[in-house]
């Protein structure tokens, strides 16, 4: 099959799976899918392992600060005469469970082709998989280091900049000030802002398991909780190095992740404006 043809094939089968998706859409004050329906769109056997990546789309609506009960509404109705668990989606949250779903699903695929050809007039704005993904992970390290910073509290910890601080020449070789520097930051930005996906994960990970070694470890007093910052973090930068051949302070900085946000809500009002228009 030569490569315009294919082209060609790939096309028809989004602009069927464009159709079948719109016809799936109900209207009731406002246009929504039920998440049993999308479901089936996004090629899963399952409603207990879909319900899932709903949850895991609630969170990032959460995380994004974006209001959860005009996207995600909860209710039961009857499937084969018994009452099931399901959910209304806005076209936004349908978006959003899209983008948390499996991608190595062709049905996943072609819904997430489907929901940026309707962002086009927006193309900059849009937000894809990987970049919502971003955006959770930054949330979900900002509780992480919460929670670290509490474990460390409960260890005798008093001089937090620098037990933290150990956690970070542990992980790249440089003081927090350093790294910024070399990264092209001020002293006042915050690093974990401007990290890319691998790295926060990479921190993600750091600062979760700083936390159970000093709960595990029952460090005690500032130098015993720095160590265990420090060894912590020599051990992901091990870990990172030895999966991608590259070392953490290496990896590029990106964009504010404040900007993932702002694009995401731009996104939810070209969905919304697209449903008034209908």
């Amino acid at each position: 099959m030569d490569k315009k043809n294919k082209q060609e094939d790939v096309q028809e089968a989004l602009d069927l799976y464009a159709h079948e998706f719109e016809e799936a859409g109900l209207e009731n004050g406002i246009k929504f899918w039920y998440a049993r329906d999308l479901q089936r769109f996004l090629g899963y056997a399952s409603y207990d392992s879909f319900y899932n990546v709903v949850q895991e789309a609630i969170a990032i609506c959460a995380a994004l600060k974006i209001a959860i009960h005009e996207n995600f509404i909860s209710l039961d109705r009857e499937i084969a005469g018994k009452p099931a668990p399901d959910f209304k989606l806005s076209r936004f949250a349908c978006y959003l469970t899209a983008m948390k779903a499996d991608s190595s699903k062709y049905e996943v695929a072609l819904a997430q082709a489907h929901f940026a050809a309707l962002a086009a007039s927006i193309k900059e704005h849009f937000q894809d998989a990987e970049r919502i993904k971003r955006a959770q992970v930054r949330a979900d390290l900002k509780v992480g280091e919460m929670e670290m910073t509490s474990a460390a509290k409960m260890s005798g910890v008093e001089d937090f900049g620098s037990f933290k601080d150990a956690g970070y020449r542990g992980m790249y070789n440089k003081s927090t000030n350093a790294l910024k520097k070399m990264k092209g930051l001020s002293s006042s930005d915050n690093l974990y802002d401007f990290l890319g996906l691998e790295e926060l994960a990479g921190n993600l990970f750091r600062v979760t398991q700083t936390k159970a070694r000093l709960r595990n470890e029952r460090a005690t007093g500032q130098q015993q909780a720095e160590e265990v910052a420090f060894g912590v973090g020599r051990q992901v930068r091990k870990l990172m190095h030895d999966n991608s051949g590259q070392n953490p302070e290496n990896l590029p900085i990106e964009g504010h992740v404040n900007e993932i946000q702002k694009g995401v809500k731009v996104t939810l009002k070209e969905y919304q404006r697209i449903d008034k228009k209908k």
